[in-house]
C-alpha cells in the first residue's frame, strides 16, 4: 500500500480473499476510513493493523468480517492481544535536540509505555505530548500517548519525534520542553511578524539552560509566567490554535478540539466538535460534513483536501486515546523467537478450516509448553 493521495483518501475499504495478507502498517496513514469489508474472507480476528483506523477505533462495528464462532465481544481487545506474537519494533527516535537513538520494543508495547521509557522526565503529565511518524520525510501522522501498540503504526524507516498537542499552559522546564516551545511558536508565527522577535523576546532569558541541566526554582516559575502570558493576551491568539487553509477554506483548530469554518457559503464562522468532522465521497465529488448531521456540506476538490489531513488528524486524537490498557500478564502461550501462533499479516492460521483450529492450536500449544521446558532446563 503506497502514500498516493488515492489510498490516504480512502473512506470505504473493501478486501477480500489473500489480500487480506498484505495488510499493513501503512494502513495507519489512511485514518479517514470509516468502513472496513472484508468481504467473504474467514478470519476469527481481524488484523491487527486495522487498530491504526480511529473511525473503526470508535465503531468496531463499521469493521466487518465472517466470523469463525458467534463472540464478536472485545474484538478491539482481541486484535490488540494479536500484537503479542508479532515481531519486535526498532524504531527510530529523534529527540527535541535533534540527536536520534535507536530502540528495540516488544510488538505490544503501548505509546504510553514508550514514552515513560524514552521521556522519563516528561512523564509526570502526558496528556499534552504527541508523538509524530514521519516517513520518507514527508508523510506525517501524529498520535497521543495513548495505549495502543507500537506495531499497527511502525514502519520500518519512519522517524519518531514528540510536539505539543497543544499549547501548554505550564511545563516542567528542561532542555527539551524550550526546544518544544520555541518549535512551536517558531511554526506558527511567520519571520516577518513583528510578534515572533517579541515572543523570542520574552523566551531568550532562558536559553541558558540549553547547557545547563539544572534549573532553579526562580526559573521555572517564570517559565511559566511566560507560558500564561501568552495564553492570557488575544494578541497572541493565533499561537494557540493550529490553522489549516485550502481553496477559500479555513479552518481553525481550537485549544478545546472545537474546530471552526470560515466559507463563503457560510454567513457567519461556524464552530463544530472536531470529533464530528467527516469526509464523505459522494456522487464523485468529496464533501466535508458533520458526522451523522447535514447542517454543513462543504464540497472540495481532491487535492485541496490533501492539505486539510493534518487536520483530520488531530481531530480523531481522542479515538485513538479511548482504548483501556490491554493487560498481557494472563496465561499467553510462549512468546519466543519463532512467534505462537502465527498471528501476524504473512500467518497462514487465518485461513485455516473452522474443524482443524483445535487441532492447530494444540500443535502450538505443545510447541511452546516444550520450548518453555527446555528453556527451565537450560536456566537449571
Amino acid at each position: 500500500m503506497s502514500f498516493s493521495p488515492q489510498k490516504l483518501l480512502l473512506i470505504n475499504l473493501e478486501i477480500s480473499g489473500k489480500e487480506i495478507r498484505d495488510v499493513s502498517s501503512l494502513i495507519s496513514q489512511s485514518f479517514l476510513i470509516k468502513s472496513v469489508n472484508l468481504g467473504s474472507t474467514q478470519v476469527s480476528i481481524p488484523p491487527s493493523y486495522f487498530l491504526g483506523l480511529p473511525l473503526i477505533l470508535t465503531n468496531p462495528k463499521q469493521l466487518l468480517y465472517i466470523k469463525w464462532g458467534n463472540d464478536n465481544s472485545n474484538i478491539i481487545g482481541k486484535m490488540i492481544d494479536l500484537t503479542y506474537y508479532e515481531p519486535d519494533c526498532e524504531i527510530l527516535l529523534k529527540k527535541p535536540n535533534s540527536k536520534q537513538e535507536i530502540r528495540n520494543f516488544p510488538a505490544y508495547t503501548s505509546f504510553l509505555e514508550i514514552f515513560k521509557s524514552v521521556y522519563p522526565h516528561l512523564s509526570i503529565d502526558t496528556s499534552n505530548y504527541l508523538f509524530c511518524r514521519t516517513f520518507k520525510n514527508q508523510t506525517k501522522l501524529l498520535l497521543p500517548i495513548c495505549n495502543l501498540p507500537i506495531s499497527v503504526f511502525h514502519i520500518p524507516g519512519s522517524v519518531w519525534t514528540i510536539e505539543f498537542r497543544n499549547f501548554p499552559s505550564s511545563l516542567v522546564l528542561c532542555p527539551d520542553t524550550l526546544l518544544l516551545t520555541k518549535k512551536w511558536i517558531s511554526s506558527r508565527i511567520n519571520e516577518t511578524n513583528p510578534l515572533l522577535s517579541e515572543v523570542n523576546q520574552l523566551i531568550v532569558g532562558f536559553n541558558e539552560i540549553l547547557n545547563n541541566e539544572s534549573v532553579t526554582s526562580s526559573q521555572q516559575e517564570q517559565f511559566n509566567s511566560f507560558l500564561k502570558t501568552v495564553i492570557n493576551n488575544r494578541k497572541y491568539n493565533d499561537l494557540l490554535i493550529r490553522v489549516y487553509k485550502s481553496e477559500e477554506n479555513e479552518f481553525r483548530l481550537n485549544p478545546d478540539r472545537s474546530v471552526t469554518i470560515i466559507h463563503s457559503s457560510l454567513q457567519n464562522p461556524l464552530t463544530i466538535p472536531g470529533s464530528k468532522l467527516r469526509l464523505s465521497f459522494e456522487n464523485d465529488s468529496y464533501n466535508i460534513k458533520m458526522n451523522n448531521s447535514d447542517d454543513i456540506s462543504i464540497p472540495i476538490r481532491m487535492d485541496s483536501v490533501l492539505p486539510l489531513l493534518e487536520l483530520f488528524n488531530c481531530c480523531y486524537f481522542d479515538f485513538y486515546a479511548s482504548i483501556p490498557p490491554r493487560d498481557f500478564s494472563f496465561d499467553f502461550p510462549p512468546r519466543g523467537t519463532l512467534k505462537i501462533p502465527r498471528a501476524c499479516r504473512d500467518s497462514r492460521v487465518m485461513m485455516i478450516k473452522d474443524e482443524m483450529i483445535d487441532t492447530v492450536y494444540r500443535q502450538e500449544m505443545d510447541f511452546g509448553n516444550e520450548l518453555l521446558k527446555k528453556k527451565q532446563t537450560n536456566k537449571a
